[in-house]
């Protein structure tokens, strides 16, 4: 849908893979994908694997706007409205922008505003894992392919649900790419 953003996660990529079709991905080759970093964690952001987490309070809570919540009330965290609130984000909450992710923007917002696999003690278990073996699979994807679609990004329509899943897929095209 971002064609822009494929192309530089690309010529990235080709820098710290010249070889191309087979090679290995080290740990410390994760580390130079910045760029990719960046986009995987808008991906994250626009689109989080579980929209939203529910918690049974142990204790009384004060909430920013001084309202108590008392011990033993489920309490739901709204992931999904939280990576689009533009007080958090910007004005464009709603827009792809692996800029979000820029050194500079995550050191100013808060550190809760981005919650992809939880947060705190009770936060996914294997979200690092899960990261690392995102990354190796669009390092080896995105390297010898070029992905398209028809389908728009403000076509996206998101089902309530346990996870977050899409009304309608949109359909890819893998084009092997020619350019070493």
């Amino acid at each position: 849908m971002f064609p822009q953003y494929q192309d530089i996660v690309f010529e990235e990529l080709k820098k710290v893979f010249p070889d191309v079709e087979h090679f290995e991905v080290e740990y410390a080759d994760l580390q130079k994908l910045e760029y990719l970093d960046r986009v995987l964690n808008e991906t994250l952001r626009i689109i989080p694997p579980v929209p939203t987490v529910s918690r049974d309070l142990i204790e009384v809570i004060r909430l920013s706007n001084n309202v108590l919540v008392p011990k033993g009330v489920s309490f739901v965290v709204d992931i999904f409205h939280i990576h689009r609130n533009k007080e958090y984000w910007g004005p464009n909450a709603e827009t792809f922008n692996p800029d979000n992710f820029l050194a500079d923007n995550v050191r100013g917002r808060h550190p809760y505003a981005f919650l992809p696999f939880s947060k705190g003690r009770r936060n996914c278990i294997g979200w690092k894992y899960a990261l690392l073996l995102s990354k190796i699979a669009l390092a080896k994807i995105l390297r010898n392919y070029r992905i398209s679609t028809d389908f728009r990004y403000e076509d996206l329509v998101f089902i309530d649900g346990v996870i977050t899943k899409l009304r309608k897929s949109p359909l890819l095209r893998f084009q092997r790419r020619t350019s070493k």
